[in-house]
């Protein structure tokens, strides 16, 4: 039997996202709420599920960076995703590199559509483009509608197999917030809420899989879309919040799959956990693990954990997305960083 990992965090800090006291069209104090991350070529790549107007909600530095910061890395060291296809994409979640290293995949939300009008046809988008290659950006399935270019027809597939898993309509709410690619040419998208509405639905752990193939330089989906993964949460021990799927990533180093989960509760509490499978026990649907503490109790962050990218095989990065919460009105322990509007928590931690 496996055991569990320990880690500790040998890094923590802040990203300045974008100058201090930056408003939107409307006047509003803009967020950095930052929930995708990914790592290849020595770069951070991370993207906020909101825009930033002026700059670009999707940005990256040198990993090398992390080193020199000093806890804070400055804006002047980022470098601002600007290409269109990018910047028209709403409410990016996560993010995937091919296994070949060659191409990197972003996912949105999926958690809103109008089948009236295109207004919400951007939150339904898949992105590819080549590592060296950041302006050809395509949309992966693409569909246009009133001009707008996006992933939607990939909703009804998403959606039909969450109903064929469950065995009866639940509602035509979900929400994607993870994406990693795995062994064999196949996509996980992870779902973190499921349910009747943005109002009504569960917070759940479950992957969706498709196979792909690449023609000509496109990737293309096949229509193998299916559940091939539930973790129910509900009966570990010490796990006392609703938790949902934040992020999810394969690690070809160690054939080990991550999962991130986070919860927001009332009164402003966050935080998650960080959990990890062997593949070849996601593939026998086997419960992941905790990874525990230095101590060998369970590992629990006080800001909220929404993306994870793999460094090396004994080190992963987290990103967090504190919504717009900037402090707690109690102690809330170790694990916990103040942070600005402006601002991402970011962490760095060892696993053995």
């Amino acid at each position: 039997m496996e055991k569990n990992l320990h880690t500790i965090i040998t890094n923590s800090g802040i990203i300045e996202c974008f100058p201090e006291g930056l408003k939107d069209t409307e006047g509003n104090l803009v967020y950095a709420e930052t929930s995708a991350v990914i790592y290849y070529n020595n770069t951070i790549i991370i993207a906020s599920d909101k825009d930033i107007p002026e700059y670009s909600h999707t940005f990256s530095f040198p990993y090398s960076c992390i080193n020199n910061a000093k806890g804070t890395i400055k804006q002047k060291e980022l470098k601002y995703l600007t290409n269109k296809t990018i910047l028209d994409s709403k409410k990016i979640e996560d993010f995937a590199l091919t296994l070949d290293r060659k191409y990197l995949l972003a996912v949105s939300a999926f958690d809103r559509y109008d089948s009236a009008s295109s207004q919400f046809d951007t939150y339904n988008s898949l992105l590819c483009w080549h590592v060296n290659d950041e302006k050809n950006v395509r949309v992966v399935s693409p569909t246009s509608k009133n001009g707008i270019v996006s992933s939607i027809g990939l909703r009804n597939k998403l959606l039909q197999a969450l109903e064929k898993y469950s065995g009866k309509k639940k509602g035509e709410y979900f929400k994607i917030e993870g994406i990693t690619i795995i062994p064999d040419n196949r996509i996980l998208f992870g779902v973190r809420e499921y349910g009747y509405s943005y109002g009504k639905f569960e917070y759940v752990v479950l992957a969706i899989s498709v196979s792909f193939r690449f023609v000509n330089g496109i990737i293309t989906l096949n229509d193998d879309f299916c559940v091939v993964y539930d973790f129910n949460y509900k009966n570990i021990q010490n796990i006392h919040q609703p938790v949902g799927l934040s992020s999810i990533e394969y690690d070809s180093l160690t054939d080990r799959i991550y999962i991130l989960t986070s919860f927001e509760c009332e009164k402003h509490s966050i935080g998650g956990y960080i959990w990890e499978l062997k593949m070849d026990e996601f593939e026998r649907k086997l419960n992941p693990r905790l990874i525990l503490g230095k101590g060998g109790d369970t590992l629990q962050f006080f800001n909220k954990p929404e993306g994870l990218a793999v460094i090396d095989k004994e080190t992963l990065f987290i990103i967090c997305d504190d919504d717009r919460i900037l402090d707690y009105h109690r102690s809330v322990g170790k694990n916990y960083f103040k942070r600005h509007p402006h601002q991402a928590v970011y962490m760095v931690v060892k696993v053995k």
